[in-house]
C-alpha cells in the first residue's frame, strides 16, 4: 500500500511525499523555504550572511561617526559663543550620544556576529540579554533622544529670536531638560529590560509601546515645526522693524521659509532614514520576516540600506547643525584644528586644480595660448582705462 496516495495532505507547504520501500518509511521532501517533519516550519534565509553585513556597515558608521562627531564636540567645546549657550549645551550631547549609540550598536552586531563562540559561551538567555539591554533598549533610547535634543536645539534658535536674546545666556534650563530627558528614556527603557525585549506578544503591554513610539517620533516634530515658525517670525520681526524689507511681515515670512529650507534638514533626515524603514518592515510578512526565504539579490540590497539608514543621522552631525550654518562654519574654519587643516587641504586642491588647468594641452600650440594671454591682457588694459 502506497501511504503517499492514500494520504496526499501528509505534507504541507507544497511538499513532496517520499516513499522509502527499503526502510517502509515515508518522509517530506521540503522545499528552500520549509523545514520541519511535515514542511509545516518555515525556514529563514540563510544565503547571505546577514550578521557579517551588519557588522561591516555597523563599523564604517562607527568610524564615520567618530571622524564626524569628534570634529562637532572640537567646534561646540573651543567656541566660547557656542559653548555658554543653552543650544550649544544640548549639541555637545547630541554629538556625545550620536557616538554613544553607534559604539552600543557595534558591540550589538558583534555579540549577534559572534553566534557564542568567543561571547557567552553557551549562554543563550545571556545573549539574549545584552541585545535588549544595548541593541535595543540602549541604541534605541540613544536614538530617541537625538531626535528629541534636535527639537530642543531648534527651540532654543527660536525662543532667541522669538523673545529675545537675554533668553539664552543662562544654561540652567537647558541642564535641567537634559538631566528631565535623560530620566524620560531610562523610565522608558525599564519595561523593555524587564520583560527582556519580548513584549511584542503582550497584548497589554502592546499599545503602551506604541504610545511610546509615538511620543518620542510626534512630539518632537511637533515642537520643531512650532520652534522654526517662532524662528521665521523672529527673523521676519527683526527685518521689518530695521527697515530692510519693504514687503509686509506675511510676505516677508515666506521668503525666509524659501531662503532659509536648511532649517528642515534635521526633520527631514530624521522622517527618510526612520520612515522608509519603519513602512517597507511594517508592510513585511510577520512569518517570514524582514529578510523571507527566497529574496532576490536587489530586493535584498535595498532592504539591508533601508534598514542602515536608521544609522546614518549618528554619522552626519556635522553636516545637519554645523555645514549649514555659516556662524558656526566660520568659527570651524578659524578655531579648530580640524577646520584649520579642512581648509588648508581645501585651498591646496584648488591650487593644484587651477596649475592644472593652466598646464598648456598636448594638442594645443604655444603660440595660440600666448596669443590667447595676450588679448586677455589687452581686454583687461582697456576694462581698466575705461574705468
Amino acid at each position: 500500500m502506497d501511504f503517499c496516495v492514500s494520504n496526499p495532505s501528509k505534507c504541507l507547504n507544497n511538499g513532496t511525499c517520499i516513499v522509502n520501500y527499503t526502510l517502509n518509511i515515508t518522509y517530506c521532501m521540503c522545499d528552500q523555504c520549509h523545514e520541519g517533519d511535515f514542511c509545516q516550519d518555515l525556514r529563514r534565509q540563510n544565503y547571505y550572511n546577514t550578521a557579517y553585513i551588519n557588522l561591516i556597515m555597523y563599523i564604517v558608521a562607527l568610524s564615520i561617526s567618530v571622524l564626524n562627531n569628534t570634529m562637532c564636540l572640537e567646534l561646540f567645546l573651543k567656541c566660547r559663543l557656542i559653548r555658554r549657550t543653552n543650544s550649544g549645551i544640548y549639541l555637545i550631547v547630541y554629538s556625545i550620544l550620536c557616538l554613544l549609540g553607534s559604539t552600543l550598536i557595534v558591540m550589538d552586531g558583534f555579540v549577534i556576529y559572534d553566534k557564542g563562540t568567543r561571547v557567552f559561551r553557551n549562554d543563550s538567555h545571556g545573549r539574549q540579554r545584552f541585545h535588549c539591554i544595548v541593541g535595543v533598549a540602549g541604541y534605541g533610547s540613544a536614538s530617541f533622544l537625538c531626535i528629541w535634543f534636535s527639537a530642543m536645539v531648534q527651540l532654543e534658535r527660536g525662543l532667541l529670536l522669538f523673545f529675545g536674546a537675554t533668553t539664552n545666556f543662562s544654561r540652567k534650563r537647558s541642564i535641567i531638560i537634559s538631566v528631565l530627558l535623560f530620566l524620560m528614556a531610562i523610565g522608558c527603557s525599564l519595561p523593555l529590560i524587564v520583560y527582556n525585549c519580548g513584549w511584542d506578544g503582550n497584548r497589554h503591554i502592546r499599545p503602551f509601546q506604541i504610545a511610546l513610539m509615538f511620543f518620542h517620533i510626534c512630539i518632537p516634530i511637533l515642537i520643531y515645526l512650532i520652534a522654526t515658525i517662532l524662528t521665521f517670525i523672529g527673523f521676519a520681526r527683526r527685518i521689518y522693524a530695521y527697515g530692510l524689507e519693504k514687503h509686509s511681515q506675511p510676505r516677508l515670512f515666506m521668503k525666509l521659509i524659501y531662503t532659509h529650507l536648511f532649517i528642515f534638514i534635521p526633520p527631514v533626515v530624521y522622517s527618510i532614514c526612520y520612515g522608509l524603514f519603519n513602512l517597507v518592515a511594517k508592510y513585511s510578512d510577520p512569518h517570514k520576516g524582514y529578510f523571507p526565504c527566497g529574496i532576490s539579490t536587489p530586493e535584498y540590497i535595498v532592504k539591508i540600506l533601508l534598514r542602515g539608514l536608521t544609522g546614518l543621522p549618528f554619522t552626519i552631525t556635522w553636516l545637519i547643525f554645523v555645514y549649514p550654518s555659516r556662524v558656526y562654519m566660520s568659527e570651524f574654519y578659524m578655531n579648530t584644528w580640524c577646520g584649520q587643516w579642512t581648509a588648508f587641504v581645501v585651498l591646496r586642491f584648488r591650487r593644484y586644480l587651477l596649475k592644472k588647468k593652466s598646464v598648456p594641452r598636448n594638442n594645443e600650440p604655444l603660440d595660440d595660448i600666448e596669443d590667447n594671454n595676450a588679448d586677455s591682457q589687452i581686454m583687461i588694459n582697456d576694462s581698466s582705462s575705461s574705468a
